[in-house]
């Protein structure tokens, strides 16, 4: 099947981006996320239009270089756990709650603490907005999913209504049993985000060796069903998938044209530039789809 390479395209004006800002000639690709990247990465990024980083590994001048393009750059924000290795664990390690599973150097933290909502509002996000961010990429709101307790639910949904007024894009990674459980209380989406990026809605990792493979028909359809209940309530919808799976990776080609979504194809958990410069709809390719 015919592979998806970089195309040369017209500048085009988007949402989000004023006429004194156009769209550059160097973006080829709507979508990428690049956790494990640094500035030595600047360059393979300008490829994109809408890019998510570790904000920590980057300067105020290099998001404004990626931002002079026309591109929209989003912050990492780990709401519901935090890493060992950050500089500020050990003021928090007394409030964490839990290992996270296959991910041996974090901790779920318990979100309902005060101290922690005040970081991560007021420190850390305020930090990257300083820098020039257009919004966040916010995960680990499964930490609901893993302690499914109604201190836990309010914490977060504190943590979102605070970042909301920061009039940034919020685009939650994951955390359907949290959005779920939004929906059935008939809060509005729109009062505490923007988005959903879900993983692995067509890919699977085996953990044992970091191998990847295609999801199982039932999580699939599950994570289709969540992703495109988002979407009805006209909310963006995201995927990033891993592998290098060509025939995995035409499918979710096709399902993310016809629903309107974005989508990155990752070769790696550890989500460096993809050296392939495949892994997002050319960019002329999503302006074109029948939303």
């Amino acid at each position: 099947m015919k592979k998806l390479v970089p195309l040369l395209i017209i500048p085009l004006i988007l949402a989000g981006c004023s006429k004194t800002n156009p769209i550059s000639d160097e973006i080829k690709f709507t979508y990428g996320v690049f956790l494990g990247s640094n500035t030595d990465d600047i360059e393979m990024m300008k490829q994109y239009q809408k890019v998510v980083l570790e904000a920590d590994e980057f300067s105020k001048n290099d998001i404004k270089e990626l931002k002079d393009g026309g591109r929209e750059v989003y912050a990492y924000l780990n709401i519901g756990a935090i890493e060992t290795y950050r500089d500020y664990f050990d003021e928090f390690k007394d409030i964490t709650i839990g290992v996270y599973e296959h991910w041996e150097d974090e901790r779920w933290i318990d979100v309902s603490q005060n101290k922690w909502q005040d970081f991560v509002v007021n420190t850390l996000a305020k930090s990257f907005i300083d820098k020039g961010v257009d919004g966040f990429y916010l995960d680990n709101s499964d930490v609901y999913y893993e302690f499914e307790e109604e201190k836990i639910f309010n914490g977060l949904k504190s943590i979102y209504l605070e970042l909301k007024k920061t009039n940034k894009y919020l685009m939650i990674n994951g955390g359907d049993t949290f959005v779920y459980e939004c929906i059935n209380r008939r809060i509005d989406l729109h009062t505490i985000m923007d988005a959903v990026n879900q993983e692995t809605v067509y890919t699977s990792i085996n953990w044992d060796n970091e191998s990847y493979g295609r999801s199982t028909e039932e999580d699939r359809e599950y994570f289709k069903e969540y992703v495109e209940t988002v979407k009805s309530k006209n909310l963006d919808v995201f995927l990033l998938e891993y592998g290098q799976n060509e025939q995995i990776f035409q499918d979710v080609n096709v399902y993310c044209y016809q629903k309107g979504f974005y989508y990155y194809f990752s070769d790696t958990i550890e989500l460096v530039t993809n050296k392939t410069t495949k892994g997002s709809q050319p960019l002329n390719e999503f302006n074109n789809n029948p939303k």
